[in-house]
């Protein structure tokens, strides 16, 4: 049974988010965890007295999202938490994290502008949480995941590291197309993970796929949009490709924010 945390401002958005995840992973014997963060007030004494008032509101916006969510779904069978902290969202996740088993961080966001709630939070999030983020662009109607592109790194990959990525194919019957992009620098170099990818994969349709380029970023998302990719996923152990693919710019945040969700799995 799985464990999903969405993070929430409240919003329509964050509707969709947890619609999208209980149409992955379905109601039954799941674990959807609702949680609102808010920022420390501080020592500030009139803040300090409007705290019980601003709790109370976020306990009612919680509670109203997860009548919301019941009335769009059929949550028969599912374990719905509500959760408000205070705090940086990614610490308010790590520290969620070890009180108890997360299998998938799943957020909706409206791209990177720095006046978005959603799109700065899930930077966040992608960049510091260690536990496997599903991003849903606000633009996504359907959450249809045929076909699934993983790039491989060519660095050592362990199974288990796959393992996140393997339960959404297998829930959503979907078909991985493993990326394997050689640049200057790692075509030498290149790990051979097809031991990792034959036994996490097992039972998944899933095929290989080697393109050259010597800008890592553009050759995924220029392939998800040729290969018509339904979801995008990597590791997260190069913050520089974290960093430059979750960057402000026209063409990725058309190619990548407007069109297709992406999943950043730990390592």
């Amino acid at each position: 049974m799985a464990h999903l945390l969405i993070p929430t401002d409240l919003s329509d958005l964050s509707l969709k988010a947890a619609t999208f995840a209980v149409d992955l992973f379905g109601a039954q014997g799941n674990t959807f965890t609702l949680v609102h963060t808010s920022s420390d007030p501080g020592p500030a004494l009139p803040l300090m007295r409007e705290l019980p008032a601003l709790r109370r509101r976020e306990d009612e916006g919680l509670a109203d999202l997860e009548r919301r969510l019941r009335a769009e779904r059929d949550m028969t069978g599912a374990h719905v938490r509500r959760l408000t902290a205070s705090g940086p969202l990614p610490a308010v996740i790590t520290e969620a994290a070890h009180r108890t088993d997360i299998d998938l961080v799943v957020m909706g966001t409206r791209g990177r502008n720095p006046h978005s709630y959603t799109g700065t939070h899930t930077t966040d999030v992608i960049l510091e949480a260690r536990v496997p983020v599903l991003e849903i662009p606000v633009e996504l109607r359907n959450l249809t995941l045929q076909h699934i592109l993983f790039g491989d790194d060519g660095a050592p990959i362990a199974p288990s590291m796959l393992h996140p990525l393997a339960a959404i194919a297998r829930s959503a019957k979907a078909r991985i197309t493993i990326v394997h992009v050689d640049t200057g620098r790692t075509r030498k170099g290149r790990w051979d993970n097809t031991p990792a990818f034959k036994d996490a994969f097992k039972g998944i349709d899933h095929t290989d796929l080697r393109a050259e380029s010597n800008d890592v970023e553009q050759a995924l998302l220029g392939l998800a949009v040729r290969e018509h990719t339904d979801l995008i996923a990597v590791l997260h152990r190069n913050r520089g490709l974290l960093s430059r693919l979750f960057t402000p710019s026209m063409s990725k945040a058309v190619a990548l924010h407007s069109l297709l969700p992406v999943l950043i799995l730990p390592s």
